[in-house]
């Protein structure tokens, strides 16, 4: 459906009025999913529009596999191994400014097994990144961030297993 006319005439075309969300990616012009992904084995949940000022962001968490596409800002990425995964409810600037420095002191003094120590990624306006499903991962707007994910399952996610 090419750009926000089309996401509003398909809207139209079913009777329903088009949800803000779909008519911002179809105004996005992304690429469609790779044909592989259009196999009945993987069905993607609904995509997922973000938008946040600087120091917001999502705690520690994980799920089952996903794309993540950052259209402005930058963010910053903290990931762990399923195997070192786990959840927290402290707000991700929370979780920055008093959890990850002691973590990142026992890993630079080899305190923790290297699994336990995160891996870091900066994400930029243009970049896609995919996280592995129960790959455990905490992000912080590192500036005013627009982007969206897409979550699927497939014979290969925990919903699945």
């Amino acid at each position: 459906a090419g750009g926000a006319g089309g996401a509003a005439h398909e809207a139209k075309q079913r009777g329903s009025a088009p949800d803000a969300v779909s008519v911002l990616l179809a105004a996005a012009r992304l690429p469609r999913l790779p044909a592989q992904f259009n196999l009945p084995v993987f069905r993607p949940h609904p995509p997922q529009f973000y938008l946040g000022p600087a120091g917001t962001g999502a705690p520690l968490h994980f799920h089952g596999d996903a794309f993540n596409a950052l259209a402005h800002g930058r963010k910053r990425w903290w990931l762990f191994p399923p195997d070192a995964a786990n959840y927290s409810i402290t707000p991700a600037s929370e979780w920055v400014r008093r959890v990850l420095p002691e973590l990142c002191r026992r890993c630079e003094h080899h305190e923790l097994p290297s699994r336990e120590c995160p891996l870091v990624i900066t994400q930029r306006a243009g970049d896609v990144l995919f996280v592995p499903r129960d790959w455990a991962h905490a992000v912080l707007n590192v500036q005013p961030s627009v982007g969206f994910a897409v979550e699927w399952d497939s014979p290969h996610s925990r919903s699945a297993t």
